[in-house]
């Protein structure tokens, strides 16, 4: 038995957020059946965003992490994940390394990146930015539902929206 970590009661925590969430806005909540419902990891320190992240894909089960140490803790080895999307600039680790370490665990896991500094990664273009699918903030619900339709539809390419550098 491995001792009881932080990371592991704040995994506990945002489990039973994320259920009094799901329940509130009556979401689909537990672990995925055989329907083929998506399940989806959204990674963000803002609060609200999670929320109105989680809202907008509620035809999917969606589990919420503040930071990249949660999702990690989240992501635990048998559950089923078909998609991160994380805010790029987080206070614990940026989105680059948290892919990083997710696709150790799950190297195809897909993933959304959506962030604020748009212009200044357009600048700086880093490897990660150039393949990882992003939106800028602010995105309308319609793009983040079509950028999410799209990594996970089979044979579509992935859109990558947002103000140019």
């Amino acid at each position: 038995m491995h001792p009881i970590t932080t990371a592991d009661r704040a995994a506990s925590v945002v489990f039973a957020s994320c259920a009094r969430l799901h329940r509130r806005l009556g979401c689909r909540s537990g672990p995925a059946d055989n329907t083929g419902v998506k399940r989806i990891l959204v990674v963000d320190d803002d609060a609200l965003m999670l929320e109105l992240i989680q809202r907008a894909l509620s035809d999917c089960e969606v589990a919420i992490a503040p930071d990249g140490d949660t999702a990690l803790a989240l992501v635990t080895p048998g559950e089923s994940l078909d998609l991160v999307i994380t805010d790029y600039l987080m206070p614990s680790m940026l989105c680059d390394e948290l892919l990083e370490r997710l696709r150790e665990r799950r190297p195809h896991l897909k993933a959304l990146v959506i962030t604020g500094h748009t212009d200044m990664l357009a600048r700086e273009l880093p490897d990660w930015w150039k393949r990882e699918p992003h939106l800028s903030k602010p995105f309308t619900v319609a793009d983040l539902r079509q950028a999410v339709h799209r990594l996970l539809a089979p044979n579509e390419r992935p859109i990558v929206r947002g103000k140019a550098g």
